[in-house]
């Protein structure tokens, strides 16, 4: 038996809001995240760095000699984070630091093999932590966050998909139809990106019927496989646990905002 695979590469970008702190402190960068968070192989990427604390000194590194890291432009505004905002016990939290974005650009030489790079910055308050950037060598696939409500059409297996999470109710939705009978393997990174949402990943058919799903209650990337039939359409969802939906036969829940 076939079987068609999507891998769903997610990087979810919170966009913070809080306090600035005091202009005293000298405090080194922190890195957010890296959007698209993959590249296939052979490829350039126009990608969105975000992160915190960025000054004008600031310096890029990518801890791979074959990898090219281009900074395109100054950081933009600070980002503010849209509402709803947490409920529960998270909105208890303190204030998180304010983001930032900075337009960057990754090429990646043909031939590399499949892995996961680091990259870090610096400045004279200090340097970062480190973060990743997923290559592949499958067709490559980014969210596009102006769609509105509509399931993004996703063609051609595998495939690898990066998407992120912008608003605490965002639920992103990729519609797919198989060619023959088989196995859906659906994939989620997240926790290995550095990212700590606890992912749903959900399957419906055409009907909004649910066929399968798989929630992450312990920190560990969620794999969802569903049988397909030929020639039908499928949707698959992939929302942050603390947010669920309201109705459980909502397609197109949650609203998009472009960042940057």
């Amino acid at each position: 038996m076939k079987r068609p695979k999507i891998r769903c590469l997610l990087m979810a970008a919170i966009v913070f809001s809080g306090i600035a702190g005091s202009g005293v402190a000298q405090v080194a960068p922190q890195i957010g995240y890296v959007f698209p968070s993959g590249g296939q192989a052979g490829t350039t990427i126009d990608v969105r760095v975000g992160g915190y604390n960025f000054t004008p000194d600031m310096q890029f590194f990518v801890h791979d000699p074959r990898i090219k890291l281009e900074i395109l432009g100054p950081s933009g505004d600070i980002l503010i984070t849209p509402p709803p905002y947490w409920k529960g016990d998270k909105c208890n939290t303190g204030d998180p630091p304010l983001a930032r974005e900075i337009p960057a650009r990754i090429t990646v030489p043909a031939g590399l093999p499949a892995e996961t790079i680091q990259w870090q910055l610096a400045s004279a308050n200090g340097a970062s932590g480190t973060g990743q950037f997923v290559i592949s060598n499958e067709s490559e696939v980014v969210e596009n966050e102006l769609r509105g409500a509509e399931p993004q059409l996703l063609s051609g297996f595998p495939v690898t998909v990066s998407g992120r999470l912008s608003r605490i109710e965002e639920v992103d939705q990729y519609r797919l139809v198989v060619q023959e009978h088989g196995l859906v393997n659906c994939e989620l990174f997240a926790h290995r990106l550095g990212t700590s949402i606890h992912g749903v990943l959900e399957a419906r058919d055409a009907a909004g019927n649910m066929v399968a799903d798989v929630v992450d209650t312990e920190g560990i990337d969620p794999v969802l496989t569903f049988p397909a039939d030929a020639g039908e359409q499928y949707i698959v969802s992939v929302r942050d646990l603390d947010f669920p939906e309201t109705d459980p036969s909502c397609i197109g829940f949650g609203s998009r905002r472009a960042l940057g």
